[in-house]
């Protein structure tokens, strides 16, 4: 597995990389809905929940269509430069 990071001025950019076996074209539109999977067994939610998650953070995900083996997904958040409110009083 692979992770890159990228920041721009108001954006920062994760990217995932692995080299499994990849998603087929059939399965990437039901991707990250619940209890969606290629694979047997596990609960089926973990990239569901990771889109939650993400979009919790005001940020989006996706799959990026490589060529080649193995997945890639795109993780985009806000870059917050100022501390959340309350914050200073936490510490």
């Amino acid at each position: 597995m692979s992770l890159f990071t990228e920041a721009g001025e108001r954006t920062v950019w994760l990217t995932v990389r692995d080299r499994g076996d990849g998603i087929p074209a059939a399965v990437r539109g039901r991707l990250f809905q619940a209890f969606s999977s290629t694979k047997a067994g596990g609960l089926r939610l973990g990239l569901n929940i990771s889109r939650s998650i993400v979009q919790a953070h005001g940020g989006a995900i996706s799959l990026a269509t490589d060529e080649g083996p193995g997945a890639t997904f795109l993780i985009e958040l806000p870059r917050d430069l100022e501390p959340p409110r309350g914050a200073e009083e936490a510490s």
